[in-house]
């Protein structure tokens, strides 16, 4: 079968997760299960263990090698508890701000914006009724793909990302 991101003739992995386990931190319940909820019906609920997973998509070295590497970075750097790689963090609440901000230097601007582009990518190209609305066309579908393979992260103002980290009390809907 075809890899979805070198598209070449290759054996494909049976579990590509779309979003990586880390980026669920903090919204697992005490059972360690995620809930999505139907925001037209907050009584229709439905649990997942560990995320969205889908297989036939994509090749081990893609998945592992390719997509893993920028998963590990963004994990050891924007997610990590302790900044780790010459990353720094710094809290802001000044004057006038309404949200305290958290800045980061030292990053790696190509690996850091192509590992969100590659969620929106994995989310654009799963097939799970959960990212079904999710849709970049032909176009820029294939134009993220492309970056992503060849490890080129655009021009600045090209699929711009912001990063917004929501912070709870510790209440979730159960």
């Amino acid at each position: 079968m075809k890899c979805k991101l070198c598209l070449e003739e290759k054996e494909l992995i049976k579990k590509s997760h779309i979003l990586p386990s880390f980026i669920y931190n903090g919204l697992f319940d005490d059972k360690h299960r995620l809930v999505s909820l139907n925001i037209n019906d907050f009584n229709d609920k439905s649990y997942h263990q560990t995320g969205y997973h889908e297989g036939g998509i994509l090749c081990a070295d893609c998945d592992n090698g390719i997509l893993g590497g920028l998963e590990r970075y963004a994990s050891n750097t924007i997610y990590a508890e302790e900044s780790k790689n010459g990353v720094h963090r710094k809290y802001h609440s000044g004057q006038g701000e309404v949200l305290p901000v958290l800045r980061f230097s030292n990053l790696n601007y190509t690996k850091l914006k192509l590992f969100f582009l590659s969620l929106l990518w994995k989310s654009h190209i799963s097939k799970l009724n959960f990212f079904s609305q999710i849709d970049l066309g032909s176009k820029y579908g294939e134009k993220i793909r492309k970056m992503i393979l060849n490890q080129y992260a655009g021009k600045e103002d090209e699929f711009e990302v912001v990063l917004i980290k929501i912070e709870t009390d510790g209440t979730r809907p159960n």
